[in-house]
């Protein structure tokens, strides 16, 4: 079998070597960008080549024409199969294909919307005796809410509340919960949803000065002629028994009075782009949350940073670039991107060349592939299989996703070399990045009663990584 693996270089001066120029079946074909050529052009080959090596070049044709009988299109053929079998196949590897990443902020911003949706209650201080005809009544107040990540499945929530009299705070209570984290990878959700039931737990904050603090507001309350028998000594008891009795009391109060009517007390929901998922998770790093997800692409996954790199309104997208390109490839099998394309990289339904992608790292890492489509029903044994390689490099400008290529190649080619740029093969990965952003932008942030639109603000591609800025805007009622 015959392969012309295709690159040419530039001409030589007229005292180059002979072997430049031998007919083997096997030359160089080295296309970055339209160099300047002495051109021979019949079957769609430019080559750079001194015309004493002419009779040499027309020997390259003439076997490159006549690989058909070597079985080309058997060979273009099983390598389109090896291909494919290859985005089914094997393990993924790495770690996630996937992340988004939440800054503190947004989530700091979610919990104090929590905290202003939350109602003041009143209620009668127990215990009290004999002074509580004068105390009137009292409320509780939240101060605060936080929520750490416990574990992959479950968030830990504090709710602080301040016990208060008029516009004094006497002490504080705190109750916890764990929420579970529930995962949904056929709709690609990560939610969080605080329910009233899941607080089990009450910690009262009252400080050595709380029953004094009571003691004085309770004896303030007292009128004068009363306190002949009830002295202060006396409210300091019923004061230091009404916060004992609250401190016993507060679940069952609170959850009756102020959680139970308003049922979830906070969500929080992130729908990830549509990927095929196959598994998530959350936790917590330095900066904020990530969630994390595995795709059912036999991929390499991210190395991930040890903490959120995005700014206090932005959620940022990584993505692979392996699997940018194997989502590509994903993508042209649904039909949700051109699968056929023309020789100079058009895309076509009825283009006689089949599309693909892969990236390789190291050189050229982005890899763009075209092979002759239904190469076994080909009856003139005019056959190809193409690979380019690429450093992509990619930008936004007034927000539309721009990628362009760095020396750009022609790396390899069996059968006759019908293509001549290697930017016209490269041109089909553009539409794979272009769909890449697309499914990044169906990211969504629910928090709380507010759902939250993001905005394409920042590209770049380095480290084997895709990233994407999304900006969060306003949020606007319901989820």
């Amino acid at each position: 079998m015959l392969r012309v693996v295709a690159t040419m270089a530039p001409a030589g001066p007229r005292n180059a070597s002979p072997a430049m120029g031998r007919c083997d079946g096997r030359a160089q074909l080295g296309v970055a960008g339209r160099p300047r050529y002495t051109p021979i052009e019949r079957i769609g080959v430019r080559m750079n080549v001194p015309a004493p090596r002419l009779a040499s070049v027309t020997c390259l044709l003439a076997l490159a024409l006549g690989l058909s009988a070597c079985g080309a299109c058997q060979k273009v053929s099983s390598s389109r199969q090896t291909f494919l079998e290859a985005q089914q196949g094997g393990e993924s590897s790495g770690g996630p294909h996937l992340s988004v990443e939440i800054p503190d902020a947004l989530i700091r911003s979610w919990l104090d919307g929590a905290i202003r949706s939350l109602p003041g209650v009143s209620f009668d201080l127990p215990g009290l005796g004999d002074v509580g005809r004068y105390a009137g009544k009292f409320d509780f107040k939240a101060r605060s809410l936080t929520v750490a990540i416990d574990r992959d499945d479950a968030a830990r929530f504090d709710l602080d509340l301040d016990v208060k009299r008029g516009g004094s705070t006497l002490f504080g209570m705190r109750l916890a919960a764990a929420a579970p984290i529930v995962f949904d990878t056929q709709k690609g959700t990560m939610r969080i949803a605080l329910r009233a039931d899941l607080f089990e737990k009450v910690e009262p904050r009252i400080d050595d000065a709380a029953v004094g603090r009571l003691t004085d507001a309770l004896y303030a309350l007292v009128p004068s002629p009363a306190r002949l028998v009830l002295s202060k000594s006396a409210v300091r008891r019923y004061a230091t028994a009404g916060v004992e009795a609250l401190a016993r009391q507060t679940y069952g109060l609170i959850r009756r009075q102020l959680l139970t009517p308003l049922g979830e007390v906070a969500q929080f929901t992130v729908k990830m782009p549509a990927v095929p998922i196959a598994a998530l998770s959350l936790s917590s790093v330095r900066g904020g949350w990530r969630v994390a997800a595995r795709t059912t692409l036999a991929a390499q996954g991210l190395r991930l940073p040890a903490q959120i790199g995005a700014g206090a309104d932005t959620v940022r997208v990584m993505i692979s670039a392996d699997t940018v390109a194997k989502l590509g490839n994903w993508a042209i099998a649904r039909g949700d991107l051109p699968a056929r394309y023309s020789r100079d990289g058009k895309a076509d339904a009825k283009g006689e060349l089949d599309g693909g992608m892969a990236w390789e790292g190291g050189a050229r890492p982005l890899k763009a592939l075209v092979w002759t489509h239904a190469p076994e029903a080909r009856q003139d044994g005019l056959c190809i299989a193409a690979r380019a390689g690429a450093d992509p490099v990619v930008s936004l400008d007034k927000g539309k996703l721009k990628v362009g290529f760095d020396n750009g190649q022609i790396e390899e080619v069996v059968g006759p070399p019908l293509l001549s740029v290697a930017l016209d093969i490269l041109g089909i990965t553009e539409k794979v990045f272009d769909y890449t952003k697309t499914v990044a932008t169906g990211t969504r942030l629910s928090l709380g009663k507010g759902s939250y639109a993001v905005e394409l603000s920042r590209v770049a591609l380095k480290s084997d990584a895709f990233t994407l800025d999304l900006k969060v805007g306003q949020g606007a009622p319901g989820s």
